[in-house]
């Protein structure tokens, strides 16, 4: 199995506790514990709602870890105020587009060159 570049999720799992939150999902297989996921919200000023991006690992993808990171995350966000999410999917990317929607969001997307923004 391959593995993240340590300085992508070193990027997205690097956080302040106040306008920024991370969540991974580790995999250990006894040997060592691998980061198969990241899901990061960012607070945008002024506003009730916040960035999304998740990342979960090309072999790990499908198996609702995704939605299971989004989830907790969505708890942890209520509890700061914030109401809402956004993020850019690409056309491609059929599952990320699902999970904005199957977590009882209303989502609004807009479409501008093969990347859909979700909110």
């Amino acid at each position: 199995m391959g593995t993240f570049a340590h300085e992508g999720v070193q990027y997205y799992a690097t956080i302040d506790y106040d306008q920024q939150m991370s969540i991974v999902a580790i995999w250990d297989n006894s040997s060592e514990e691998q980061i198969i996921g990241v899901d990061r919200h960012l607070e945008e000023k002024n506003s009730d709602k916040a960035a999304l991006a998740v990342l979960v690992h090309g072999d790990w993808q499908g198996q609702g870890i995704g939605t299971l990171m989004d989830e907790y995350l969505e708890q942890m966000a209520r509890s700061d105020n914030i109401h809402g999410f956004k993020g850019e999917v690409l056309e491609q990317n059929t599952r990320a587009l699902h999970v904005f929607t199957r977590l009882g969001r209303k989502a609004k997307t807009e479409y501008d060159e093969g990347v859909y923004t979700v909110s």
